[in-house]
């Protein structure tokens, strides 16, 4: 919803109360211009501030920021373009800051023809060039106002996108991260089967090592006993006695 909404409105009647409070002071609070100012070039000013208005058409007032719209839109759906996001809300703030300065331009204005025309031979306010005065500053805040809501919401659609973006970049991590982890769960896998069977191969070869060991243990014992036998029969006893020759 419009926060500034319903705060400007244009006035339909204007009488001495819109140029002095009810103690007499001035509406317009602030330092007024030098008092030294000829007449002649306040008037002067004063014309050219009523010729300069502000256009009733916005959405013409604000083509440049469609322009800047579509071009961040454009950017923004192109993976291989860099967006200036810096860029974009400069351009909007030079034109937020122009719109200010002219309004800012426009109030020093009529103040000064305000102040200058504070006591005139009825000792009322110029009512008629007071109301087009007034009409013109409320069509130009109305003007800015809307220059706000077409910027943030500018602002609003770019965070979104922003937002979008970086929704779909952290499901991708985690489909990346989740497809990683399952590459190397079957890489694990894979080699704790592969560990597995060379240690069975190796515990395999123990095996048939140690049969053969065994094996070859009993051939030894039963080759000694043939050993132990045949030289029982080639050495003569001890106990035989001993022939000379």
């Amino acid at each position: 919803m419009d926060p500034f909404l319903g705060r400007l409105t244009r006035p339909t009647t204007i009488d001495q109360s819109w140029c002095t409070t009810q103690s007499g002071l001035s509406l317009f609070n602030g330092p007024f211009p030098d008092a030294r100012i000829s007449s002649a070039e306040l008037n002067n000013s004063f014309i050219e501030f009523k010729d300069t208005t502000v256009p009733s058409d916005v959405p013409n007032s604000f083509e440049p920021f469609a322009t800047v719209a579509s071009w961040l839109r454009q950017h923004l759906m192109d993976a291989n373009v860099e967006v200036t996001y810096t860029e974009y809300l400069d351009l909007m703030k030079v034109e937020v800051d122009q719109q200010l300065n002219k309004l800012t331009k426009d109030i020093r204005v009529f103040k000064s023809y305000n102040l200058t025309h504070k006591y005139d031979a009825n000792g009322s306010c110029s009512t008629a060039c007071h109301v087009g005065k007034l009409t013109e500053i409320d069509e130009g805040f109305n003007c800015l106002k809307v220059l706000l809501v077409v910027v943030f919401q500018q602002i609003r659609e770019m965070l979104t996108l922003v937002n979008a973006s970086i929704r779909d970049l952290q499901w991708e991590h985690e489909l990346q991260l989740e497809v990683t982890g399952i590459i190397i769960g079957d890489r694990i896998r894979g080699l704790q089967d592969e560990l597995e069977r060379k240690l069975y191969e190796q515990s395999s070869i123990a095996r048939i090592l140690r049969k053969n060991w065994q094996e070859t243990v009993v051939q030894c014992a039963s080759i000694r006993e043939d050993l132990i036998a045949i030289s029982d029969i080639l050495l003569p006893s001890e106990e035989e006695p001993h022939i000379p020759l």
